[in-house]
């Protein structure tokens, strides 16, 4: 450590002593930063073109593999927890390979109706589907092109419908050990958001606040907490699920058409 520091000085002394001579103005070891390369649609002034920022979201996952976590709560108007679902996406480069796996907690989105969990595997061309009950397990199997769960959200319709809208969006440069460098915040009513974006313009997170409408009755019931955040990107493999071999049992010579 010692030897290694007293040669730094040595070499900091000598440009030192070098710069000194009469008409010689030493070696140049200034570094010219590199241009500055704004967020697509962001800039500190706030989201100026929200559909630039969901191309250039897309564009960032474009080939590249990815896991995404979707958490959604929602709150009763007296503030207690009425239900809600928690999704992890498994996706590959190709974007056609994924693993879906969704479970729901509480009565939402139907009062005093408890929802079945919910796993999707692709292989590309199929899609197995296993729906768990409280009494049995329901397997099924669909041509992929015809379920529609490559194309799931979060997307960049889902980028334009969170992140645009807003008269008033705060956005602060900053950089984040994730990679981070904007942090966006907009509040209007019952409605806010928070967000991460990175250089690439993917949203690397957000949480969004809503009004969550009741399906039975058409005034706001309480409010909705939406989470998004993205982890893996390009280095998510897409894992084979423990139940695929049985899903495949089950439903040999059965393709059924659409998401059943």
């Amino acid at each position: 450590m010692r030897a290694g520091f007293v040669g730094v000085v040595m070499i900091v002394l000598l440009a030192g002593c070098q710069a000194d001579i009469p008409g010689d103005p030493g070696p140049d070891f200034s570094v010219t930063p590199a241009p500055y390369v704004p967020v697509p649609g962001v800039s500190t002034e706030g989201i100026e073109d929200v559909d630039q920022l969901a191309r250039a979201h897309e564009q960032a996952l474009a080939g590249r593999s990815y896991t995404v976590h979707m958490n959604l709560t929602v709150h009763r108007p007296n503030g207690t927890v009425r239900g809600g679902s928690s999704t992890q996406i498994q996706v590959g480069p190709d974007h056609e390979r994924f693993w879906l796996a969704s479970t729901s907690f509480g009565d939402y989105p139907f009062d005093g109706t408890a929802q079945p969990d919910v796993d999707a595997w692709s292989s590309g061309s199929t899609t197995f589907l296993r729906r768990t009950h409280p009494d049995r397990i329901v397997y099924r199997a669909y041509d992929t092109a015809d379920t529609g769960w490559d194309q799931a959200p979060p997307d960049g319709a889902t980028i334009r419908a969170y992140l645009g809208g807003w008269d008033r969006v705060t956005v602060t440069d900053r950089d984040r050990e994730d990679g981070a460098r904007y942090h966006v915040t907009a509040a209007e009513g019952s409605r806010s958001i928070e967000a991460a974006i990175l250089d690439s313009g993917l949203v690397l997170e957000f949480t969004a606040v809503r009004p969550a409408a009741s399906f039975v009755r058409l005034e706001v019931a309480g409010r909705a907490t939406y989470a998004v955040r993205y982890e893996l990107v390009g280095e998510t493999s897409v894992e084979r699920p423990p139940w695929l071999d049985e899903a495949i049992r089950v439903t040999r010579n059965q393709t059924y058409v659409g998401q059943g």
